[in-house]
């Protein structure tokens, strides 16, 4: 599996509890004077002054148009004396005296009311007319039936706080048939306008005047109901006019709803309505309509009321209804936020003006949620009080167990947006209350966005559980990580399988996971808390995404990364011992193991073996030893790059040609020069004009002396395969992924490479000039963790000297013959500019020459053959 990811732990500390320390953290300064509540009051009636219910249309203005619609014309006993007058004037003959008209209720009259759920916000206006009309006409004449169900040809009807229905008793004709409703026109069910249809034939055939009070706009033109029922518009801005539609050419009743997708004001009010109701614990009709009157009359008519309350934002009921997801209120709430201040301070009167009454839990609740969002609309005496019971609530949550406080607690927190939480600790505490009896069953919850364990921890365990002490194990299983319970002897309880990643302690209540995701990944990040004593727990599914998880409690930080098969691994895996990696060393197949950090310090684990392999920050190493020297090797991965310099690099020579080079395979690479102590372990010679100091990189060397050596080195360390790196190897790894002259940046000191500071490169400072080697590994490394590439000791290639290539090579060689052989990288002797990591030079392979050492390579090249 080349791309099979695995992870591993790269952080653990771990700090054991002093012996005195409190078991949990200690209760917030705001909790000090907080008390433990009784009931759940309210303020007491007689202190109330409840602002009424917004009406419809003002009753002034309704009354006289009921009794030009559902009354009759009377006769008087008093003269009309203008008609008198004029009859006399003609002089006719009078029969008997004019009388002035009179008009009153007719004596019958049919009361229909359409109490569906699409019409619920207008449900106490449709009481409060009934009620009123029988007050002012008196019940004995008044027939009064609630519409259960779609009209048709044969409704069916019930009285009003019965449940039986029964066919409904068709009026006598001429009888004024008042029908309260939406006739149809917020249904979407063809079947409603058939229903609707049916019934204003039947009422015409049978000459019954029908007139439907409407709370919706009659607007545009034919979107009333069919048939021939006269529709008037019942609302604040109506001119109470009849408006009937013929029984053909009229438009559908779902147009009406429909037309609001092309309407931008509607649709701009209707937002605007659903924002006004964002700090809303409960949302009643009246409050709905108490809002709705704060916008202006043109945009936010009865058909926005309405519609609010199918909204899918909202779930309602026959009496009231909330925000259906904290998702929604908290995008409803920064909405609020975006108001204009008079908007939010008008709002925010109207809701606690209409819920003076209500239960503290619903009362307060709001209160809070204002002083969020608009804390210059709410009184302090009365933000102060609020703040107050959020304490008090805190306090008996945590000293009492009832189940109508936790359920409370649980509705409470679910509305709640993360915004909220972390601005308010004793709304955080609430929220961590709720979770207490999910903690409990082994749950893990998800920590709201912007709290920590820290913030609740207070509150999310009893003060009386005691602190637990449990070995566990990091295990990984699939694509899972588990943390499961182990006994003294690090077993794991109820079974095994998978593959140990870390043995710790747990001795805080509980462990809080986060989760962070790739940068393009952004929103799978997640913040999880549970129990310490609810092992096992799946901590995560740890697929491609995944860039961290770490565990967190106050005596507790480690951290997980995954890691995909390093380039220098053959393969990858994990048993029963943990994660580890095979890779060929020396002929061999050989395995790494990764040992996590240990808990107690601050390391970051490490690759080991048996064999002398191992990885630091360079990446892998392995090492060898003749005679008691060792020489330690670096894996250098395949890649591409740029041979040469380029045109514009100062001080260049004409053979520094630039050309792209492909290694495709690795190899590796000494991390010095050979020096005169590993020359000497393997030959019993030192050839170096100073021989008192091991560590010198060993020169006057030949090419061919270097051929025997290696010949010597490979026959007493089977399957090393050393060699001499080829010109294009040696370069790629000079460079170490850089572009610019030398590894270690434009320029370069003799503090860093050893070379004839008097002379240094493209204007440079002068510096020392050392006139000798100096010991190997003695200055600054290049990236890929390789000393004195630059300077110090030239070193022999494999290659004959040849003119370079122009196009891109692959895996090059050099030159097929030749009189000389390459060696790279500049001596102690050289100029700066002479030691660039493009510099070529040559010499005869048998000649020695001072300063001219040589660096081993394995891996898979060939080595070169002998002169």
């Amino acid at each position: 599996m080349p791309k099979a990811r695995f992870f591993r732990v790269v952080e653990h500390r771990w700090r054991e509890p002093e012996a005195d320390a409190r078991v949990g953290p200690p209760p917030p300064p705001w909790l000090a004077n907080a008390r433990v509540l009784g009931t759940d009051a309210r303020p007491p009636a007689a202190s109330l002054h409840l602002p009424p219910r917004q009406p419809l249309t003002r009753w002034s203005r309704l009354w006289p148009f009921l009794r030009s619609v559902l009354g009759r014309r009377l006769a008087t006993r008093q003269p009309d004396l203008p008609r008198l007058l004029e009859r006399l004037t003609r002089g006719d003959v009078l029969r008997a005296i004019p009388l002035l008209p009179g008009h009153g209720w007719s004596p019958r009259i049919a009361l229909l009311g359409d109490y569906s759920r699409r019409t619920r916000p207008f449900h106490e206006d449709f009481n409060a007319l009934c009620q009123a009309l029988e007050k002012r006409h008196g019940k004995a004449g008044i027939d009064r039936w609630i519409l259960a169900g779609d009209p048709g040809r044969q409704p069916r009807v019930r009285q009003p706080g019965g449940s039986t229905t029964a066919r409904w008793p068709l009026p006598a004709p001429n009888t004024p048939l008042l029908i309260l409703g939406d006739a149809g026109l917020l249904d979407d069910a063809p079947e409603a306008a058939n229903g609707w249809q049916q019934f204003g034939h039947r009422l015409r055939g049978a000459g019954v005047p029908a007139l439907v009070l409407c709370p919706l706009p009659t607007r545009p033109p034919g979107a009333g109901p069919p048939g021939s029922l006269a529709l008037v518009e019942w609302d604040r801005h109506s001119r109470l006019r009849p408006s009937s539609t013929s029984s053909t050419g009229s438009r559908p009743p779902a147009t009406l709803a429909s037309d609001l997708a092309g309407d931008e004001r509607r649709q701009n009010a209707l937002d605007t309505l659903l924002t006004l109701l964002a700090p809303a614990v409960v949302i009643e009709p009246s409050l709905l309509r108490a809002l709705r009157y704060l916008l202006p009359t043109s945009d936010a008519d009865g058909l926005v009321e309405a519609l609010v309350w199918q909204h899918p934002d909202l779930v309602t009921s026959a009496h009231a209804g909330q925000f259906a997801s904290p998702a929604a209120i908290a995008a409803y709430q920064r909405k609020f936020r975006a108001l204009a201040p008079w908007l939010r301070q008008a709002a925010v009167a109207k809701l606690l003006a209409q819920h003076a009454g209500l239960p503290a839990s619903v009362r307060y609740a709001e209160v809070l949620a204002c002083r969020h969002l608009a804390p210059e609309a709410v009184p302090p005496a009365l933000a102060a009080d609020a703040e107050r019971w959020q304490a008090d609530i805190a306090e008996t949550a945590r000293r009492r167990d009832d189940l109508a406080l936790r359920q409370w607690l649980q509705r409470h927190a679910a509305r709640q947006s993360d915004a909220a939480l972390a601005a308010d600790p004793a709304l955080a505490a609430h929220w961590a209350l709720a979770q207490r009896e999910r903690l409990a069953a082994g749950a893990a919850v998800e920590l709201p966005e912007g709290v920590s364990e820290e913030d609740i921890g207070y509150f999310l365990h009893d003060e009386h559980e005691p602190a637990p002490r449990l070995r566990c194990t990091l295990r990984q299983r699939g694509d899972e990580l588990w943390l499961e319970a182990a006994d003294a002897a690090g077993k794991v309880s109820g079974g095994s399988g998978g593959s140990p990643c870390a043995e710790l302690t747990l001795v805080d209540r509980g462990v809080q996971v986060t989760l962070t995701g790739s940068a393009d990944r952004a929103e799978m990040a997640s913040r999880r808390y549970f129990a310490a004593g609810s092992l096992p727990q799946r901590l995560a599914r740890l697929t491609r995404e995944v860039e961290r998880l770490t565990l967190h409690s106050k005596h507790l930080d480690l951290a997980v990364r995954p890691l995909v098969k390093p380039v220098w691994a053959n393969a990858i895996g994990c048993d029963a011992r943990g994660l580890y990696v095979e890779l060929f060393w020396r002929g061999q197949r050989c395995r790494l193991d990764w040992r996590p950090p240990e808990g107690g310090g601050d390391s970051t684990g490490a690759w080991s073996g048996e064999q002398p392999l191992g990885v630091d920050r360079y990446g892998l190493f392995g090492e060898i030893a003749v005679a008691g020297v060792t020489q330690r090797f670096r894996w250098i991965a395949p890649g591409t790059f740029r041979m040469g310099s380029p045109e514009e690099e100062p001080e260049r020579y004409e053979d520094e040609v630039p050309h792209e080079v492909t290694l495709s395979e690795g190899y590796w690479l000494a991390d010095t020069a050979c020096t005169e102590a590993l020359w000497q372990a393997v030959t019993g010679r030192n050839p170096s004009g100073v021989k008192d100091q091991p560590e010198l990189p060993v020169e006057q060397v030949s090419w061919d002396d270097v051929q025997d050596f290696l010949g010597e080195l490979n026959r007493r360390l089977p399957g090393l395969e050393a060699r001499l790196p080829s010109e294009a190897e040696w370069e790629y790894a000079c460079r170490a992924g850089t572009t610019t002259p030398f590894s270690l940046g434009e320029n370069i000191t003799p503090e860093q490479v050893n070379y004839d500071g008097n002379h240094p490169y493209a204007g440079g400072v002068k510096g020392v000039y050392r006139l000798q080697t100096v010991p190997v590994g003695s200055l600054p490394a290049n990236p890929w963790g390789l000393y004195e590439m630059h300077g110090n000791v030239c070193e022999w290639c494999a290659d004959w000297y040849g003119d370079y290539p122009t196009t891109p090579q692959v895996d090059p060689r050099g030159a097929p013959s030749g009189d000389a052989r390459v060696f790279r990288g500049g001596s102690c002797n050289y100029f700066g500019r002479d030691v660039r990591s493009a510099v070529r030079r040559r010499r005869e392979p048998g000649g020695h020459y001072g300063s001219v050492g040589f660096r081993l390579a394995l891996g898979p090249g060939k080595p070169a053959e002998p002169a």
